[in-house]
């Protein structure tokens, strides 16, 4: 038995078997709704997406200064 995926001998890629095609079908009406809500719940709890880019950018920002400092490197 094959199980949900598996490896081609011929390429190496791992594919679904037919199994895995049918659950995927079945269960593919059900992960749009969840995912939906999923990004409804993180948006209203965890804040704006904005603000959590600007953070990452800053901490960035703050990297790049200290690898320019320890390596010598004066940034352009």
């Amino acid at each position: 038995m094959k199980g949900l995926y598996y490896r081609r001998e011929v390429d190496g890629e791992y594919v679904f078997s037919d199994l895995g095609c049918i659950l995927a079908i079945i269960f593919s009406p059900v992960l749009i709704p969840i995912g939906l809500l999923w990004f409804l719940l993180s948006s209203l709890l965890g804040g704006s997406n904005g603000s959590s880019s600007q953070n990452h950018q800053g901490i960035e920002r703050r990297f790049q200064r200290r690898f320019f400092y320890h390596n010598g490197i004066e940034p352009q």
